[in-house]
């Protein structure tokens, strides 16, 4: 809840800094078919003194680590292009949790993540948390 609501309050920051990444990388974890939408992926620096790419993310992560108790091992920003869809696959323990938070979300009844089977939509300053060891996908049919 509080990374919500603190990521609320910096939604334009956030966006802003998402719409100007310059690094991101597709994602190369051998899950999307590179015939359809491309999921990109730029990484967080939480060691040192900050990120210059995303200042106030990495602020925001901070934060959060220091108000919650809870360690965040990494952090990034996803990008997922109409006709993306990331195969179904799950993480080896259960010890870690997803959790995302929506920053640019420009046709939400078209993004979809399933956990488990069950679907869930993205929506810009909500958050999205699941159990990293269930079976997950993405899929966005916008345009």
């Amino acid at each position: 809840r509080m990374l919500e609501d603190k990521g609320r309050s910096l939604l334009p920051a956030l966006q802003q800094e998402a719409i100007t990444e310059q690094h991101a990388q597709v994602a190369s974890e051998g899950l999307q078919n590179p015939d359809l939408g491309r999921w990109t992926y730029s990484r967080i620096n939480l060691q040192g003194w900050g990120d210059p790419e995303h200042p106030t993310a990495y602020r925001l992560l901070k934060d959060v680590e220091k108000h919650s108790g809870v360690r965040i091992i990494s952090a990034g920003v996803s990008t997922i292009q109409p006709g993306a869809l990331i195969r179904a696959h799950c993480g080896p323990t259960n010890e870690c949790w997803d959790l995302h938070l929506g920053l640019l979300i420009p046709e939400p009844d078209k993004y979809e993540l399933r956990v488990d089977g069950e679907g869930r939509r993205w929506a810009e300053g909500k958050v999205l948390l699941f159990d990293d060891s269930y079976v997950h996908e993405v899929h966005h049919r916008g345009t």
